[in-house]
């Protein structure tokens, strides 16, 4: 009995247990068959989740599964992408129409890859005066089905809206864009910049509408086209428009020139076109609509003599299967499984040589970029055509030779100027006791390729080769090289760019490995100085084999050696000091020169120069003149002549007896200004100069007057008496207000002032009580009251920061000491105040949540005890009665006895 008892215990107290832990967790969402793991998983972290719900048949409603219709995103057949929590799942689970839930997910557009196999990826590096070559400044018309220019990869693409010439005469329509897709994904591969970028990323586009939201063209197709291209032409300057991209095509084929069939249409416009330099790029057709892939005809207008016909290759430089070509073919590019743009901001994968004409439109664009930015002017179509042609990659098909296009090749072949080498370090005629050396060179370049690095012997053996490729226009070779012998090298770099175009550095730099080096040490080349005691201090080393014997210090004037000093040294390495005293201001060189046992002996590389000056700058004011006046705040040019032995390192102007303002390229013996706003007072004003050798001159003084601007006006009293006042307008310059302006004011005086963004602003004292006072402060206006001491910050101007500090500081004699500043202080808006009460909210739901946990906790428990007491309560009771039982039947022997 006693272990049932306890069995019961502990298993209530399990159950108890369970309970507690279950309802002190945040709600999970049951996993059942009808709903993915990913569903639940999701909720963990999220309060709604978008599911994909399938229903068992597709009439089924959605307002029939127990959800609120603004929930449901969208619906395709028995499919509905639902906006769910996790009660509407549960309902969502349990109704009999749902037959599967799982998470939606979100996909984006891979970058297409055809802009590598093109190789534009290495022409927009390429920078001809700082410009990358990426299309700017370049503008196709694509004629098609209209673009859309909200795609996020092509805003700001568009220099008009939508050209309609679909069935009438061109205008420009800005309420259409593309009703078919098909103009928008050629768009996308000429010059999208985003998610996916186009082969010239940077040019701008021209939507030009020929075709229907079938693809295809009206009854008058030609005479639209004709147009279009004309519309094209005639606008040429206004847009900078450079090439016309045709991805279209009859269905009738041609196996040779048709310019006949044409000659007053299309012939005429695309030879008009390019006879202004614009290109004309035409795809070449494709299989499909009935007609069947062809190898010796190709589509209307890419088979006229000036349109460069485009067809069609695999990503792995095969033909493709669908696209005609035969001789008349110019130029080849890729067209199969081509990502791009995409109508409401959509991508997709498209093939046809519709695709592949784009690329090379594009490719037109940049190569015509580059010429007109390095060779100053405009590139032919023909000279284009040509270059991609002779420049590419070959491919043979039917006994014919043709070219996928490659920009980076056709570019860099325009190259012909060779690298600009320079050798860094060591300089020449170096001499290091090291036998390990850093070199440096460097080189700039259209497109460098590979450099070599040279250090040959005296005997003009090479000591050492090393090669590296190297990119782009800039590149630095560092290499270290170890355990040179002793002896004299010559080193330099050769670079070669893409071209084959190659350069070394002008000449050989040479190299004394071994011997003795000698380095100035300070002071620094160059020096200034109005000591007449200088130390002058120089670091001597020799080779390892061989110690040092003596250094000697030697100073020379303009014209002679006026000074040396011998000093013998020892040891490896050693620094020496060598003092002198000017006698004359000029410059002087030094140098000291190094002997070690050996014999071998060197002077530094250069001398070093240090000018000695006494001699203070000479400062001759020239305006304002002496006693100058003028009424309000004044923006004043302070000009001086100066002039002094060596050149000045900066000028102050001094107002006041304080330096406000200085200018620091000062040129000798010519005038100087140095600009200042002054504000109303009285002032007297000089100029201090202090040059390199820090000889600070003085100029004499001279004095001027600015008098406050100030509007004056009368009122009278009433009654028994006149009486008159004035009222003052006071006009600080913009530099005092930012600092904090201070003025006394009585009552209906003004400050004028203006704020950083220049606009006008005024403070009116309108009333003037024993400790407080009223203000009014315009543009828009605002009423203030100040109390002694009191301070406020307003924003007259922006919403989002506050614009000006207002004090008042006293009152004395009815009179207001009032300070304002104009400051630039954010803010605090609601959005913090409301983050603030929702993390207050938060807090309030967690303690709420706590104290429901707590109850639940307390309930349980409780309950257990109550269960305990009941079943101890039930044992003791059976025990009792057994107890009694035993008594009574004891007495009842007793009594038989």
């Amino acid at each position: 009995m006693k272990k049932n008892v306890i069995v019961i215990v502990f298993l209530t107290f399990i159950i108890c247990l369970s309970i507690i832990l279950t309802s002190a967790q945040k709600a999970e969402v049951k996993i059942s068959p009808k709903v993915d793991k990913k569903v639940s998983e999701a909720f963990v972290s999220n309060n709604n989740v978008e599911v994909i719900v399938k229903v068992k048949d597709e009439k089924i409603k959605s307002s029939s599964l127990g959800i609120e219709e603004e929930d449901v995103i969208s619906r395709q057949g028995d499919l509905l992408i639902i906006n769910s929590s996790s009660s509407d799942l549960g309902i969502l689970e349990s109704n009999g129409n749902v037959v599967e839930i799982e998470k939606s997910f979100r996909f984006r557009a891979l970058l297409q890859d055809t802009i590598g196999i093109v190789n534009a990826t290495k022409v927009w590096p390429i920078r001809v005066n700082s410009k990358n070559i990426t299309g700017t400044d370049e503008t196709i018309c694509v004629l098609d089905t209209g673009v859309d220019f909200t795609h996020p990869d092509l805003i700001g693409k568009n220099k008009t809206c939508i050209i309609d010439c679909f069935n009438k005469i061109c205008v420009q329509n800005c309420s259409i864009g593309d009703d078919n897709g098909h103009g928008t994904h050629v768009a996308g591969i000429i010059s999208a910049s985003g998610s996916i970028l186009g082969v010239a990323k940077s040019s701008n586009l021209i939507g030009v509408k020929v075709l229907d939201s079938n693809g295809d063209s009206s009854d008058q197709g030609t005479l639209d086209i004709k147009n279009a291209i004309d519309w094209c032409v005639a606008n040429r300057n206004l847009y900078n428009i450079s090439v016309v991209s045709l991805s279209l095509g009859t269905l009738n084929l041609f196996s040779n020139y048709c310019d006949s069939s044409f000659s007053s249409t299309l012939t005429s416009v695309i030879n008009n076109a390019t006879a202004f330099n614009i290109s004309v790029i035409a795809a070449s057709g494709n299989s499909g609509n009935g007609v069947a892939r062809n190898t010796t005809s190709i589509s209307a207008p890419a088979c006229i003599t000036n349109a460069t016909a485009v067809s069609a290759t695999n990503k792995d430089d095969s033909f493709s299967s669908y696209g005609h070509y035969n001789f008349l073919v110019d130029l080849f590019a890729p067209g199969t499984s081509v990502t791009s743009t995409y109508p409401d901001g959509l991508y997709a994968l498209a093939s046809g040589t519709s695709m592949s004409a784009p690329h090379v439109s594009a490719s037109f664009a940049l190569i015509r970029q580059y010429y007109r930015l390095k060779f100053g002017r405009t590139y032919t179509p023909s000279e284009i055509e040509s270059l991609l042609r002779n420049n590419g990659h070959n491919i043979t098909a039917s006994g014919l030779n043709f070219t996928r296009i490659d920009n980076f090749k056709a570019i860099t072949s325009l190259d012909n100027e060779s690298a600009s080498v320079a050798l860094i370090i060591p300089a020449n005629n170096f001499i290091n006791t090291s036998q390990t050396i850093e070199f440096k060179c460097n080189a700039t370049d259209l497109s460098l390729r590979n450099v070599s690095f040279f250090l040959w012997n005296s005997t003009n053996s090479v000591f050492n080769y090393t090669t590296s490729e190297v990119s782009g226009e800039y590149n630095q070779l560092n290499i270290n090289v170890s355990n040179i012998s002793l002896g004299n090298y010559k080193w330099n770099c050769l670079y070669y760019d893409w071209n084959n175009n190659f350069a070394f550095a002008q000449s050989n730099f040479s190299l004394t490995v071994g011997g003795i080096n000698v380095n100035l040490i300070s002071p620094e080349n160059g020096n200034n100085t109005k000591l007449n005691s200088a130390n002058l201090s120089c670091r001597t080393t020799s080779e390892e084999n061989y110690n040092l014997k003596n250094v000697t210090f030697n100073l020379w004037n303009s014209s002679a050696l006026i000074h040396t000093e011998n000093r013998s040294i020892s040891g490896l390495n050693n620094v020496s000091g060598f003092n002198y005293t000017f006698t004359y201001e000029g410059e002087y060189k030094w140098n000291c020169l190094g002997f070690n046992n050996n014999t071998n002996s060197s002077f530094a590389t250069t001398n070093y120069t240090i000018t000695y000056d006494i001699t203070k700058p000479n400062i001759t004011l020239i305006s304002p003149n002496d006693g100058y006046s003028a009424t309000g705040t004044q923006n004043i040019n302070f000009e001086f002549n100066v002039s002094d032995l060596r050149n000045i390192s900066k000028c102050d102007l001094i107002l006041n007896n304080a330096s406000v303002s200085y200018g620091e390229s000062i040129l000798k013996n010519q005038s100087n200004i140095i600009p200042y706003s002054v504000s109303s007072g009285t002032y007297t004003w000089g100029i201090n100069c202090t040059d390199y050798a820090t000889n600070i001159g003085n100029s004499s003084t001279r004095s001027f007057v600015i008098n406050a601007a100030s509007v004056s006006s009368s009122s009278s009293g009433g009654g028994g008496g006149g009486g008159a006042s004035s009222t003052s307008t006071f006009a600080p310059g913009s530099d005092e207000v930012s600092k904090g302006y201070t003025k006394e004011l009585k009552r209906n005086d003004k400050i004028r002032f203006f704020d950083s963004s220049s606009s006008e602003h005024t403070v009116n004292l309108d009333f003037v009580g024993t400790d407080f006072i009223n203000l009014t402060i315009r543009s828009d206006p605002i009423k203030l009251v100040l109390g002694i001491g009191q301070s406020a910050k307003l924003n007259l101007t922006s919403k989002e920061f506050y614009d000006l500090f207002v004090k008042l500081e006293s009152i004395n004699d009815k009179k207001a000491n009032l300070t304002i500043q104009t400051i630039n202080e954010p803010i605090i808006g609601p959005e913090t105040k409301n983050n603030e009460i929702n993390e207050n909210i938060s807090e309030t739901e967690d303690t709420r949540n706590k104290g429901n946990n707590f109850l639940i906790i307390f309930g349980v428990i409780l309950i257990f005890i109550l269960i305990a007491g009941v079943l101890i309560w039930k044992k003791f009771k059976v025990g009792l009665e057994k107890e009694i039982i035993k008594k009574v039947e004891k007495d009842l022997k007793r009594n038989k006895k």
